[in-house]
């Protein structure tokens, strides 16, 4: 007797690569938008904690500060360039 499930199954959409890839990296860029919405109080918070040791003659905070802001560029040039799109 044949087997006439066929029917109800749902029919599987052939991805190519580049689909699965763009898919995967809408995806995280989604992912990131949320992180970096949530995650905006925290920056700001660690920027001024920073920014107050720098002015209070302690010399930490200057080194601390700028590789925090070196850091932060660094990763939003990389970030510029991976996700360019078009």
């Amino acid at each position: 007797m044949e087997d006439n499930n066929n029917e109800n199954q749902p029919q599987k959409e052939d991805y190519t690569l580049d689909d699965l890839k763009n898919i995967i990296i809408s995806n995280s860029i989604k992912r990131t938008e949320e992180n970096a919405k949530s995650n905006y109080g925290i920056y700001i918070g660690v920027f001024f904690a920073f920014f107050i040791s720098y002015f209070s003659g302690n010399g930490v905070g200057w080194v601390l500060l700028h590789s925090l802001c070196g850091w932060f560029y660094v990763v939003y040039k990389f970030a510029e360039l991976f996700f360019k799109q078009g």
